[in-house]
């Protein structure tokens, strides 16, 4: 059983339990939202609990999230958004989350009634993902996300692609997620390298390094250059197509 505490936030308790459901095989996103187009975190589930007959319930307050971490690497916070009727809450929810696995966390609001089906109006409820903090230091966010999309599409010349989504930071071009069946982790590249160079040519932004990489013609072989801690690398990824 993995065990993952929570805290507090905006009225909020994390309750009951916390458990590892299942060993999710990695790189397979649910319902076509899975990286890197969505979160790296997935919501499974989303359930609020209630009490009292058809015509007017309440919620107990509690909140079940059931949730996997479908990145590379662990995260160790996670910043989930529940809409509940009239309501929003947040959630912070702090503690090691492996890839892979799913887990089953309940919340419990503190205080107030929250109508759940007033009048035959079932409340609607909607649980996203408003950030990630992973144990490398990166972080995901919905801004980050549509920013490097709109990257993305207005440098892309070809259908070369490597499987890694790459964010603008002042230490240069830096490989945030990485697909786990891409070509770019096959090759040995790692969250958190430092683009350097793209077939020998310097690299200062994730348009050049994005633009270099998909006028590749998919099947060949290109040099890439990382930046890491222990030093510099040259890694030789086999292109593959873009996905559709």
């Amino acid at each position: 059983m993995l065990r993952v505490p929570a805290m507090i936030i905006a009225g909020l308790v994390a309750t009951a339990s916390s458990e590892a459901l299942a060993q999710t095989p990695l790189g397979i996103p649910n319902a076509g939202n899975g990286p890197p187009s969505g979160p790296p975190v997935q919501i499974e589930d989303c359930v609020a609990g209630g009490t009292g007959g058809a015509l007017i319930s309440e919620s107990d307050r509690r909140f079940k999230v059931v949730f996997t971490n479908e990145g590379h690497v662990a995260a160790d916070l996670i910043r989930f958004r529940i809409d509940f009727g009239t309501e929003s809450l947040a959630i912070r929810d702090a503690g090691s989350f492996a890839p892979g696995v799913t887990i089953t966390h309940v919340f419990k609001r503190r205080g107030g009634n929250i109508y759940a089906s007033p009048l035959f109006a079932p409340a609607k409820l909607r649980c996203s993902v408003d950030a990630v903090h992973f144990k490398d230091g990166s972080e995901w966010t919905p801004a980050a996300a549509a920013a490097n999309a709109v990257r993305a599409a207005a440098a892309l010349s070809g259908s070369g692609w490597i499987g890694v989504q790459m964010d603008q930071t002042p230490q240069g071009v830096v490989a945030h997620l990485l697909i786990p069946s891409g070509p770019a982790r096959a090759a040995g590249m790692m969250q958190g390298d430092i683009i350097q160079k793209v077939d020998d040519q310097h690299v200062a932004t994730v348009a050049e390094a994005l633009t270099l990489i998909s006028s590749v013609e998919p099947g060949s072989q290109l040099k890439i250059t990382v930046l890491r801690d222990d030093g510099q690398h040259d890694l030789l990824v086999v292109v593959g197509r873009r996905p559709q």
